[in-house]
């Protein structure tokens, strides 16, 4: 039986993603820090708009992954080429996968990415109004987006 790390998971949700996002372009496992080569799983950029980082877990991980997104994104210097709204990064957020994902491969992760209403997403930012951490006051944590079902703006 396969023993999925986030990565194959990722390189199927990406692809998901663009769709849902025109304009937006997203790279996976970029060194994205001039002072650091630590990479997010994802990098999400737009002219005239904050890059985003996105960090994946699974949802039974130990880590929820927000501290490491504090840690080791969150108001680093971004290499030009990643450089959105500001020259520091500012917004990211976590994606955990559901577990039964763990033991599939290709074809079928997507497919079942296409239904999973069980995807978590935590966004974190750092912006003057919320001093130095968004949401102010604890997580915001979104469940069940459906890919296949999402309408494009």
């Amino acid at each position: 039986m396969l023993k999925q790390k986030e990565n194959p998971v990722t390189s199927q949700f990406v692809p998901l993603l663009r769709k849902m996002s025109p304009g937006w372009r997203m790279e996976e496992q970029q060194t994205i820090f001039e002072d650091s080569s630590r990479t997010p799983d994802v990098i999400v950029t737009r002219d005239g708009h904050e890059a985003v980082a996105i960090e994946a877990k699974w949802t039974d991980s130990p880590k929820d992954g927000v501290a490491q997104v504090r840690s080791r994104y969150l108001g680093r210097r971004l290499c030009p080429a990643f450089v959105g709204v500001s020259e520091t990064l500012r917004a990211a957020m976590v994606v955990r996968y559901p577990t039964n994902l763990r033991d599939k491969s290709g074809a079928d992760i997507r497919t079942l990415l296409k239904k999973a209403e069980d995807i978590e997403y935590l966004p974190r930012a750092t912006f003057r109004r919320c001093g130095s951490d968004c949401p102010r006051g604890g997580q915001v944590l979104v469940r069940g987006i459906v890919l296949s079902s999402a309408k494009r703006t």
